[in-house]
């Protein structure tokens, strides 16, 4: 019985680990092709499981980005840790999207590498830093 227990929760470790960890990232600045900074004020939720890691929700669910057709946020495929990086990646075609990701995931930079649609955002570096999404509840009433 002992042994069927441990067994048990063995499994159920094993099956909560490839489920991922999600994390609330808040954009901090963007970065143009020529080094201008300006301010950016996007945000995210990021899943991260073992190979992968996608937009998604707060509880880990991919993110659909258009209801019909029906489309999900794009899936980053781990391609490499250099130094203190994780270096992740999406690609298509014609676009190629890398994420930069801090060893301790507190930051995170979005480069658009090529995309022919919005040649303007070619080198485009979108910089988040992690946060708590309850950050963004007002502390005060206006």
């Amino acid at each position: 019985m002992k042994k069927v227990f441990i067994l048990i929760v063995l499994l159920i470790l094993c099956v909560c680990n490839s489920w991922g960890q999600t994390y609330y990232y808040k954009g901090v600045k963007k970065v143009d092709k020529d080094g201008v900074q300006s301010e950016y004020s996007g945000s995210m939720y990021i899943t991260f499981s073992r190979n992968v890691c996608y937009e998604s929700d707060p509880k880990g669910n991919r993110k659909v980005k258009n209801q019909y057709p029906l489309v999900y946020a794009e899936i980053y495929t781990y391609v490499k840790t250099e130094g203190n990086i994780h270096y992740y990646c999406w690609k298509n075609s014609v676009s190629e999207v890398w994420l930069l990701v801090s060893s301790d995931f507190r930051r995170i930079n979005h480069l658009q590498v090529r995309n022919p649609i919005w040649k303007n955002d070619d080198g485009l570096v979108c910089v988040y830093e992690l946060h708590n999404p309850s950050d963004n509840i007002p502390d005060q009433l206006y």
